[in-house]
């Protein structure tokens, strides 16, 4: 009768649910056990890093890599932290804040990671743009975008630009721009 197959779709779709629950609950057990042992790492990083920190004089040219290691072991932390979130369902802080610094970080981050024959570069506008947003995600965003953007371009190299402006709206306008030669149809289809 129609009332059994109705009574038989709405069990499957539970049984569905049920077994979704309990792999999301799985992999959030994982990526929490995962995340603790990778803040271990990170803080044995961060303690070696204020050693040698401490040992060098305040002039040495070893510092701005060092400097550069400490904001991502930082950034690093706050993603264990969102790792955390997630294990445990929890939602990410969200703050306003100025994209600014955090689009200049990201670039510096990524800068001595890059081949010689890319140029990365950025366009951003001088007037302050705020947005109601979680750092740490913000920050992984960008590396993605960018990681993406340097796996596009061809073995000779290229331009990766990234521009953080005001629409004439008042809404912030952040973008990635690569001279790589784009995604294939296929791969348009499937976006």
């Amino acid at each position: 009768t129609t009332e059994a197959r109705r009574a038989a779709a709405q069990r499957a779709a539970a049984d569905q649910q049920l077994r979704v629950a309990q792999r999301l609950h799985a992999i959030g057990t994982l990526a929490g056990g995962i995340a603790h042992d990778f803040n271990n790492i990170l803080g044995a990083i961060r303690g070696n890093l204020v050693l040698a920190l401490d040992a060098l004089p305040t002039d040495h040219p070893a510092r701005t890599p060092l400097d550069q290691i400490e904001r991502a072991s930082v950034r690093g932390r706050a993603l264990v932290r969102q790792v955390l979130a997630f294990s445990r369902q929890e939602p990410g802080e969200l703050r306003i804040e100025p994209l600014q610094p955090l689009v200049e970080e990201t670039v510096a981050l990524l800068r001595p990671t890059l081949p010689a024959a890319v140029r990365l570069d950025t366009m951003l506008s001088p007037a302050t743009v705020w947005a109601r947003v979680n750092a740490a995600q913000m920050h992984q965003v960008l590396v993605n975008l960018i990681t993406n953007a340097r796996q596009a371009l061809p073995a000779s190299g290229g331009e990766i630009k990234v521009g953080l402006g005001l629409l004439p709206d008042g809404q912030g306008h952040l973008w990635v721009r690569d001279t790589g030669i784009g995604m294939d149809e296929a791969t348009r289809r499937r976006v």
